[in-house]
């Protein structure tokens, strides 16, 4: 059987439990919505940092090969 069928099947009997042995509040972040919010965006800004680096090094080696 194939991997994609084998995973849509698992979902599709996960839609089904009607008594599911999994505890899923244990999935639940246990953070406070503010720090979850916090960390996002210290996520963003720290890609935000790092794009920025890459597009200044860039804009750098352009400048020099003019």
């Amino acid at each position: 059987m194939g991997e994609s069928i084998k995973n849509f099947l698992h979902g599709f009997g996960g839609v089904l439990n009607i008594a599911p042995h999994n505890n899923y509040f244990d999935m639940i972040p246990k953070h406070s919505p503010q720090e979850i919010l916090a960390r996002d965006f210290q996520r963003v800004g720290d890609d935000i940092r790092s794009a920025m680096k890459v597009i200044d090094a860039e804009t750098k080696q352009t400048e020099t090969n003019s």
